[in-house]
């Protein structure tokens, strides 16, 4: 597979909210199948978009590494 391909895999993505005070709520976002691909954060656009970051770094560097 080229580096394409890979970045076109689909992830399982696991969300979790948690509540720090009342009503502020951290939402946490994670590709459990990407070790260390995670994300947190209060705004759930800009979790998203930093764990998108995430998982393409990882797999770039995953590809440059040869695995």
């Amino acid at each position: 597979m080229d580096l394409r391909e890979l970045l076109s895999v689909p992830y399982l993505l696991e969300a979790e909210a948690v509540e720090t005070e009342p009503g502020r709520w951290l939402l946490r976002l994670a590709y459990p199948e990407l070790a260390g691909c995670t994300a947190e954060g209060f705004v759930l656009e800009e979790v998203l978009k930093n764990l998108e970051q995430r998982r393409i770094e990882i797999i770039v560097d995953m590809v440059e590494a040869g695995e």
